[in-house]
């Protein structure tokens, strides 16, 4: 979907990363914030769950994961950005099977 809420269809493609088919437990909250959980990963793509995540789909179909859609995320140790992970992550022989449930949102 781009952030209409729009499935993106084709290669060459840029979004956000959600998933459709949600199971239980993919995430019940965020402790002591359930209302900031619901608005930040369920509401802003109705039926889909928001990782938060931007992705592009390239020329030849692959989904590449650009890292958090605010660059950065917060860890235990202050704040990591996922752009430096980037070409670790796609290195990595078999990652578009963990990607199979995800489409671009």
């Amino acid at each position: 979907m781009d952030r209409d809420g729009k499935v993106l269809e084709g290669n060459d493609v840029t979004g956000v990363v959600c998933v459709s088919g949600l199971w239980p437990s993919i995430a019940r909250t965020i402790y002591g914030d359930h209302d900031r959980y619901l608005a930040t990963y369920m509401k802003p793509f109705p039926g889909a769950y928001f990782t938060g995540d931007g992705a592009v789909r390239d020329k030849d179909g692959y989904i590449w994961i650009t890292g958090r859609v605010d660059g950065a995320c917060a860890g235990l140790r202050g704040r990591l950005s996922l752009n430096t992970k980037a070409p670790s992550i796609s290195r990595l022989r078999n990652i578009h099977r963990s990607l199979r449930r995800m489409q671009m949102c």
